[in-house]
């Protein structure tokens, strides 16, 4: 017996929802970096602030934090945790975040930055971000599976 979901056209209502929603990667801030080239590391960045948030809050704080600061580690760690808390406040707990983002920046930066992050053993690049204040389970699964398509289930 065919699935409820399943129509006679051989559509599922997953289909019709993505033929008639249209959804956008752009939307996704986990996915914004990508779009954009932004590099690994900003994927991360992004991936922290929508932590606790929406998308819609966690986009406009990126796309301020890279008018402002930029979104490369070394930047980042120049500008400073006031800099950054300025910069990403539409996304909320932004003091809690913005020392996340300059201690990963630390992190990666002591470990080879994007090159670290796309290219090292996935135990090894778990650990290294795990170790950070702020960075959990479900971000660096998230972070594994939109940079280096890891199958894991945030």
């Amino acid at each position: 017996m065919d699935s409820i979901a399943d129509r006679a056209d051989g559509s599922t209502v997953l289909d019709r929802l993505r033929r008639s929603l249209k959804p956008s990667v752009e939307e996704y801030a986990s996915l914004l970096p990508l779009v954009s080239g932004d590099g690994a590391f900003a994927v991360l960045v992004a991936i922290i602030l929508s932590q606790n948030t929406n998308d819609k809050n966690a986009i406009r704080a990126y796309n301020n934090l890279k008018a402002t600061v930029g979104v490369d580690p070394e930047k980042l760690l120049d500008a400073g945790v006031d800099a950054v808390s300025r910069a990403i406040r539409a996304a909320g707990l932004y003091r809690q975040k913005a020392r996340a983002i300059i201690e990963a920046a630390r992190v990666v930066v002591g470990m080879g930055g994007d090159d670290f992050l796309l290219k090292a053993p996935v135990n090894r690049v778990r650990e290294a971000l795990m170790s950070v204040r702020g960075v959990g389970e479900k971000t660096v699964d998230v972070f594994l599976s939109v940079v280096r398509g890891v199958e894991v289930f945030a």
